[in-house]
């Protein structure tokens, strides 16, 4: 059975296949090596063929010096609610990941904003870490880093009725301003005025029976619910 100690490294090899410049994409590279192989050994130059075992060799050593714990600690993804500038945290959940940062035990963060924040986290894992192994770095982005404007719009469908009536039909929309990262709840009201319709004889009327409401932000894109009007 394989032990643990190599599956770490096996799995962290992906994960350290990185230039002095950058980080390249690990997964992307590890399938570029083993699944192109034979086409490079045909076509490309000697020099290249010797760089790509020089880099190999460099893996292969440092994986060698590292424990079990850098191993996997390079497979940790923290987020970025704790990131700080300014002193070091006081709470112990904040500060088990700090020393974890410091100790080179964190491959990766998610959603740490700006350039300032990147920097400060990049700098405690070089600085403080045995290998200086750069992070990588996500962000899940909702709406970009912009203010938009929102219109959140409501729509009706009346499936029996006694004259051919639109297959959605707005009711209501509004506008809203959104920041980064911000989500609102929204509601409408809909009454029985808002199901009226001018039927064959002309009168603006309401008929009961079965519909639909629809939300979004268009209208193509919406939530539907069906509910039926009783006779009166």
């Amino acid at each position: 059975m394989e032990s643990f100690k190599s599956f770490a490294g096996r799995d962290l090899r992906r994960l350290l296949l990185r230039s002095r410049s950058g980080i390249f994409l690990a997964g992307l590279i590890c399938l570029w090596l083993v699944g192109g192989s034979a086409r490079t050994k045909a076509t490309e130059p000697a020099s290249t063929l010797v760089l790509d075992s020089a880099i190999e060799q460099k893996i292969d050593s440092l994986l060698q010096q590292m424990t079990v714990e850098e191993k996997v600690g390079q497979l940790n993804q923290f987020n970025g609610d704790y990131v700080r500038t300014g002193p070091v945290p006081q709470d112990p959940y904040h500060q088990a990941k700090y020393s974890k940062l410091k100790s080179g035990e964190v491959g990766s963060f998610l959603n740490v904003v700006g350039a300032r924040q990147t920097r400060t986290v990049q700098q405690m894992a070089i600085e403080g870490s045995r290998f200086k192994i750069p992070l990588l770095f996500g962000l899940d982005v909702i709406h970009g880093f912009k203010t938009i404007f929102e219109v959140a719009q409501l729509y009706i469908r009346d499936w029996v009725a006694s004259v051919v009536r639109p297959v959605k039909q707005l009711k209501g929309f509004r506008k809203l301003e959104l920041k980064a990262g911000e989500t609102r709840e929204v509601a409408f009201t809909l009454t029985s005025d808002d199901l009226k319709f001018y039927d064959g004889e002309m009168k603006y009327t309401v008929e009961p029976g079965e519909f639909s409401v629809f939300v979004g932000g268009n209208s193509r894109d919406v939530l539907e619910k069906r509910f039926v009007l009783e006779g009166q």
